[in-house]
């Protein structure tokens, strides 16, 4: 996705397609979540991934960073491979994951 350098447009759709199916945005018009789609894109070239996922690491209870980790692999996988970008920015969070719940 945008770790890579980009995002095409069928990762964008398939992470849409993603999040219409997930119960977090159920009864949320796909019009709402291509707009989201687009804001974090809007962020990530504004103030950097890093900072993005640093955001999403404060702003998201555990429960709902799980899913979150579970969409970047499956999107990051989405090309067919995974580069050290997308690496960092799907498999560290789900490290950070992991002591969370051994500090529970």
């Amino acid at each position: 996705m945008i770790a890579d350098g980009s995002a095409s447009e069928v990762e964008i759709a398939q992470l849409a397609n993603m999040c219409s199916f997930s119960p977090i945005f159920f009864g949320t018009e796909s019009k709402t979540i291509m707009q989201t789609i687009n804001d974090i894109i809007k962020g990530v070239n504004k103030i950097g991934l890093e900072q993005v996922v640093a955001n999403a690491k404060q702003t998201l209870p555990p429960h709902l960073r799980e899913t979150a980790v579970l969409f970047a692999m499956r999107i990051a996988l989405a090309d067919g491979s995974i580069d050290d970008g997308e690496k960092i920015y799907s498999l560290e969070p789900a490290n950070d994951l992991k002591s969370l719940r051994s500090n529970l």
